[in-house]
């Protein structure tokens, strides 16, 4: 999110930004509501956790308590600046 202001003071437009790998804590809704810029993601943590559940790499039960914990640490409240 860093770089877009300073891409803007370049004079640059910033029409979007890519993210790899969505860690689905609210990043990119933060930096929509801050920056105005649409983010894409490749892939977010649930797929990603769901294909290693369902090649049994990883336990259902260990998913849950993974996506338990991302959604109790959240970067899209007001206290990040974000405004619903």
């Amino acid at each position: 999110m860093e770089d877009i202001p300073f891409f803007r003071e370049q004079g640059l437009e910033v029409a979007g930004a890519v993210n790899f790998f969505d860690r689905e804590q609210g990043g990119v809704k933060r930096i929509k509501s801050l920056t105005g810029v649409e983010v894409y993601s490749c892939l977010g943590i649930s797929k990603a956790l769901e294909m290693l559940v369902k090649n049994g790499k990883l336990t259902q039960e260990l998913m849950d308590t993974t996506m338990t914990y991302l959604n109790n640490n959240r970067f899209d409240t007001p206290e990040y600046g974000v405004k619903d």
